[in-house]
């Protein structure tokens, strides 16, 4: 017989590994969820003036294909430049995290009682019964 399925706690999608417990390393869908290609190695960011990225803005963008770069007005960072690929990484991410919000939300309602559909009745509904 199939386990209960337990709440999952909200997913931390920023850039490095996850911190987890002990049970949490056990739970299968954090494997499964937190793995993710990492572009960019955040131990040497850069940091551009906006002034001077005006001025060199074609190595502005070459050197966001490999780090993100930050922009500063008046030595605060105002902006930053990242690739496409990053920044559609970081959107997928963002759709993960919100899909598995759901998917908890609804969880915790089946949990709590809430009236579910039958298999038979799902597939009447779409006419593959």
């Amino acid at each position: 017989m199939r386990q209960a399925a337990r709440a999952r706690p909200a997913r931390d999608f920023t850039l490095g590994d996850p911190v987890r417990d002990e049970a949490e390393a056990l739970d299968p869908w954090v494997d499964m969820y937190s793995v993710r290609p990492e572009l960019y190695s955040c131990a040497m960011a850069t940091e551009m003036p906006v002034t001077e990225a005006r001025e060199r803005f074609s190595e502005l963008v070459e050197t966001s294909a490999h780090e993100p770069v930050f922009l500063t007005k008046r030595g605060h960072r105002q902006a930053v430049v990242i690739s496409t690929a990053e920044y559609e990484r970081l959107l997928e991410a963002d759709e993960d995290a919100a899909d598995l919000a759901a998917s908890d939300a609804v969880m915790a309602e089946i949990m709590a009682g809430a009236p579910t559909i039958p298999w038979a009745q799902v597939k009447a509904d779409l006419g593959l019964a």
